[in-house]
Formats: C-alpha cells, structure tokens, sequence
C-alpha cells in the first residue's frame, strides 16, 4: 500500500468510503481538504461517517475553511459598493445624454438593489412579526369598547389622530 503523501485526494476519499483508511489517521491538513471535497456533496453527518470522526470534527473543519475562503476571497463590500456607485453613476449619465430616460431609471433602480444587497440601503419592510400578550382589560376593552360606543380601533384611531395633529 503506497504512503499517504503519495496518494491524491481523490484517492483518499475513495479509501475512506471503502473504510481502508480512517481520517483519524489524516494529517489536519489533509483532513480539511478531503473534507472540502466532500462538503459539496455531502452532509456535515455523512461527512462524519466517512472520516470516521466525530461531527464535531467536521463541524470545526468546515469553519475553518469558511474563514480561509474568505480571507483568500479579500473583498472589501465597502469597495465594491463605492465601485457600483461610480458605474452606475457613469452609466446613468450617459443614458440620460442619450436621453434614453428609462435606462437611466433601471440603473438607479438596480443600484439600489444591488446596494441593499450588500446591505447599505435598508429594503422596506413587507411584513411584521409580533406577539402580543393581552391581558384581561385590553380584551374586556376589544370586545365592548371604550365605554362612550367606539370601538377599541376607532378609539386609537381617534386618539392618534389628535395626538398627530398637535
């Protein structure tokens, strides 16, 4: 049986399916490599069971890489995003030369979605997520009203409304 630095990765994969080789006996190195193959195409606990390690193991070497891809990847988003601003900018001006006005409006509109993606410009909200817990007067006062006929939302809405024109 040839060294394990004389075999490739996919070598090895194959070796640790066939259970004729056990990640226990990988170098770390060589153990996140094998287990950066084989995240593409398998979970974190079918990954475990071919390494025959612990899904903790795993777990710890896929975090690792996912910092070595970034830190590699080295893009700076407040670059990029000055980057698209100049682009856009320069695009839209030309459109607008060309007057070729709804260019010029696609190009806003998706330089603002391509800076919300990168999270500079907040999206609106489409919808709220709450909980609330009402407690035996806000319900008695739900069902039967303010006490002078008005409903509990045409009490909001009446006292929000003096309340918004001071």
């Amino acid at each position: 049986m040839p060294e394990l630095s004389e075999l490739g990765s996919l070598e090895i994969v194959n070796r640790l399916k066939e259970k004729e080789l056990s990640g226990k006996d990988l170098p770390i190195n060589v153990r996140q490599e094998i287990v950066n193959i084989l995240r593409h195409e398998h979970t974190q606990a079918e990954m475990a069971f071919i390494l025959s390690v612990n899904d903790s193991t795993i777990v710890r070497d896929v975090k690792v890489l996912k910092k070595a891809a970034a830190k590699n990847f080295g893009l700076d988003i407040t670059e990029l995003a000055a980057d698209l601003q100049r682009t856009a900018s320069f695009l839209k001006g030309k459109a607008i030369k060309a007057k070729d006005y709804k260019l010029a409006w696609q190009i806003e509109r998706e330089l603002i979605e391509a800076m919300q993606n990168l999270g500079y410009v907040y999206r609106e909200p489409t919808e709220i997520k709450t909980e609330v817990e009402a407690g035996p007067e806000l319900i008695k006062l739900l069902g039967q009203g303010d006490g002078n006929g008005r409903t509990f939302a045409e009490h909001w809405r009446d006292t929000y409304r003096h309340a918004g024109a001071n």
